[in-house]
């Protein structure tokens, strides 16, 4: 019994130690973040990105979100830029639901609400294999201690779920988030509320995406 609780807790650190991980790397991955400007000659355009994944928050505390694969971007064809699309994708706990619908973008005190489109949703798991550090064996009632040491391995399959969708800006968001100081975005997984929290560097590197024509530097 003891041997089993000691296991579980190890797990759950390993669990702990993989998601402070996960999230150093996608914040190395924010302030890494650039604008790319892509010619497609199938399309005759000139296609601009920018990869940016911000915090998120669901407001359930038995479930966890974070945010994966985020991506703005527009098209620009004889001059003329396409509304901007942000396609989005979050990797949350077993128990999150898919997101619906309704969205909503806050551009300091102004929201916006939007239909979320291209929703999909699917299931992710992962093998994890532990191994629990080695111990003495315990003697009966674990009142002595023979020599020796035993340690043993646990399989674990960790099952996340993954929603993503595409969000299109209006032109008023766009000419609202150029002068902005704060920028939010929100969507709903069944009941529980999913917040985007854009950082101060992002918003910048937003504004400069908006402003982008397209021109590629040499």
């Amino acid at each position: 019994m003891i041997k089993s609780i000691f296991s579980i807790l190890y797990i759950n650190k390993i669990l702990q130690y993989k998601f402070i991980i996960l999230s150093f790397h996608f914040l190395f991955i924010g302030c890494s973040a650039s604008i790319q400007v892509v010619q497609d000659q199938f399309k005759g355009a000139t296609i601009v990105k920018l990869d940016l994944d911000h915090e998120a928050k669901i407001e359930n505390p038995n479930k966890s979100v974070y945010s994966r694969g985020g991506q703005y971007a527009k098209e620009i064809k004889n001059g003329l830029s396409s509304p901007i699309a942000l396609l989005i994708r979050l990797q949350g706990s077993e128990t999150m639901a898919a997101l619906g619908p309704e969205a909503y973008v806050k551009v300091d005190q102004k929201m916006f609400k939007l239909s979320l489109m291209d929703t999909n949703y699917s299931v992710n798991q992962e093998t994890i294999r532990t191994q629990t550090a080695p111990g003495f064996i315990g003697g009966p009632g674990y009142g002595y201690y023979s020599p020796g040491f035993i340690s043993s391995s646990r399989t674990l399959t960790v099952t996340s779920n993954i929603c993503s969708g595409k969000l299109t800006f209006t032109k008023e968001i766009e000419n609202e988030i150029l002068s902005a100081k704060v920028l939010q975005y929100r969507f709903y997984s069944a009941n529980d509320a999913v917040d985007l929290f854009v950082s101060d560097s992002d918003l910048e590197l937003i504004k400069k995406f908006i402003r982008h024509k397209g021109e590629i530097q040499k």
